[in-house]
Formats: structure tokens, sequence, C-alpha cells
């Protein structure tokens, strides 16, 4: 399928003890004409799991410039605006102010329409930076703070994603994803089940709050060794 590789070990830990996993429906539906008929369709995407690590892929996966245009114009057409960002950054604030977790330089990795980065300036006094999947280079140096909020489920590479996260985190870590088998699987080419994550922050951070519900897992760490 062009843009798209066949993979035969995992993108955590290089094994090469994987099994199919199941097959998703993608979302939303697909608008098609076949002989000028409008019809409705939908994209499968099939996952593996890593026996010897646990995580969960996509197999055949996108590659990473297919990921590029991906996250270009068709993300946010294909997943339009809504509440849910503001939401989850008014959580967020009072999640960290519950932590009086204190700082005052903030990069948000992958942080969509900047909001959370918005709010964190607004409540917390930080000099805030949001970037995306084009200008990671404007990440210049340490910050008190490093959120990646909804995004290490969109990468192809967790551990490079991790290394990146710790490459510019001075003492706070905050990450979030969404539950395996949630919708946008499409979007998503990573699934962590709770004990996998953990295991994958730990290797880089001393984990402080692990917080598991049916709509996210969310994780504040700090840099190890420091505190």
């Amino acid at each position: 399928m062009n843009g798209w590789e066949l993979i035969d070990t995992c993108p955590a830990c290089n094994s090469r003890a994987i099994r199919k996993e199941k097959e998703v429906s993608t979302v939303p539906q697909f608008e098609l004409e076949l002989f000028g008929v409008p019809l409705s369709g939908t994209a499968m995407v099939t996952y593996c799991i890593c026996l010897d690590c646990g995580l969960i892929f996509h197999n055949p996966r996108m590659t990473q410039e297919t990921l590029a245009r991906f996250y270009g114009d068709a993300y946010r057409q294909i997943y339009p605006e809504g509440n849910e960002e503001r939401e989850r950054a008014n959580r967020l604030c009072h999640a960290l102010k519950d932590a009086k977790v204190e700082f005052d330089t903030h990069l948000d990795i992958g942080g969509g329409r900047g909001i959370f980065t918005e709010q964190t300036s607004h409540e917390f006094g930080a000099k805030s930076l949001c970037v995306n999947f084009f200008n990671r280079h404007e990440a210049v140096g340490k910050y008190g703070l490093v959120s990646s909020i909804h995004c290490l489920e969109h990468v192809l590479d967790p551990v490079a994603e991790l290394s990146f996260i710790a490459e510019h985190a001075a003492r706070y870590v905050l990450i979030e994803v969404p539950p395996i088998d949630c919708p946008g699987a499409l979007a998503h080419p990573l699934e962590f089940q709770p004990w996998v994550l953990r295991r994958l922050i730990q290797s880089h951070f001393e984990i402080l709050v692990f917080l598991e519900t049916r709509r996210y897992t969310t994780v504040l760490a700090q840099v190890k060794d420091k505190y």
C-alpha cells in the first residue's frame, strides 16, 4: 500500500515476537463515488502487539513522510475543532496546582492549537512554547515543565519521543494518552496499556503521579537524580 510500510519488529523494543492483535474500522466514514453513485465507506487498520513489551501498534503503518502529510491539513479536516482541548487544558492546570508543581518555562509537544500553553502562561506566569510535528526545531534548551498531551500515541517511535522529551526537561514531565480502543484509530499508530506506559516512562523519569481513568491515563514525572 503506497505510503504505508509493513514492519517485522516492535517499535519500542525491536522484538520480533509480534502477532496480529485486532482490526479496527476507522472513524469517521469516508465519502466515495463509484460510477456516479455516492457511497460511504470506512478504512481498516491492523494493530499488532509485542509479546515481549506489550506495545500495541499499527502494522502496516504510515511511513514518516505519510504521517507528516497526515498531520498537515488532513488531520484537522477529519477531526474538527471542539471544546475538548480547552476542557483538557483546564483540567490539567488544576492537576498541576493540586500537585504543587512550580515552573517558569513550559514546552508543550504536539500541542494542537496551543490552548494548554496559553493556559499555563496565564495561570502560572510561565514562558510557554507549543511545538508540533513541523516546528520542533524551535524547542531549544531546557524547560521547567515539558508536556506531551495526547501526542505519544501519534508517533512511530515512542522511545525516541521520550528521549526528545528528556532532552528538554529540566524538572517536570506531564504525559497523557487515551485508553486503548478509543475512537480515532487511523490517527493512533500506537496504543498503550497502562502498565506498558508506566514501564516506558520509568525508563526515562521518576513517576510522581500515575492516574488511570476510562478516558485517559495521565502521568506526572520528574527528571531522575535531580530532586
